[in-house]
């Protein structure tokens, strides 16, 4: 009689070698140990393991200097500014520096006369792209997400007032900075909202 259930089989595994079976043997613990080889050039290759047991892979074939399994994102962050840019100028915003992620942002605009040149700008890590005005998002329907860096969500030259939102889900690996410049003279509130994340 054994310790073990009914049910339970016992059995002697085999395998073979140079045409010959040769039993599967387990250590005083139970355990089976097992030596594991690799092919090369068409030579037999150990393949070892370290201090702890365990099996040490070089993923070499891939060529990578980085392999990413998913985004380890750090404690979610957020940025309100009430701002006062110069005239003629492009003028920072925010700059954020490290490696990140930005859920969303908006860039609002109320004025007393039309601010529809003002101008934005965006610098990503090393890229500094093309700037947008207001009015350039509303003349080319810049409104659905996706279609620019920068996108219309309100343009109102009557009532002088304007937001813009940034695109979402955007990654940077250094920088991420974004300027504004005020064409009119005419004096206005400009406001910024930015929920983001550095990446750990």
């Amino acid at each position: 009689m054994t310790d073990y259930p009914d049910f339970t089989v016992i059995a002697r595994l085999k395998g073979e070698y140079a045409g010959a079976e040769k039993s599967v043997v387990l250590d005083s613990e139970g355990a089976l140990q097992a030596l594991l080889y690799g092919t090369y050039s068409g030579a037999n290759k150990k393949i070892l393991i370290d201090t702890d047991g365990n099996v040490r892979m070089n993923l070499y074939a891939q060529d990578l200097d980085e392999m990413v399994n998913r985004f380890k994102y750090g404690s979610p962050d957020s940025l309100w500014l009430d701002l006062n840019m110069d005239n003629g100028v492009y003028d920072e915003m925010f700059d954020l520096t490290g490696k990140g992620y930005v859920y969303f942002g908006n860039v609002y605009m109320v004025g007393y006369a039309s601010h529809k040149n003002d101008a934005m700008r965006l610098t990503a890590d090393s890229e500094i792209f093309t700037p947008r005005t207001f009015y350039n998002l509303e003349l080319f329907h810049f409104v659905p997400a996706g279609e620019s860096w920068f996108v219309l969500r309100v343009y109102d030259d009557i009532s002088f007032r304007y937001r813009a939102a940034l695109a979402p889900g955007w990654t940077f690996e250094s920088k991420y900075k974004l300027e504004y410049k005020r064409v009119s003279a005419d004096d206005c509130s400009i406001y910024v909202d930015v929920a983001y994340t550095f990446i750990t």
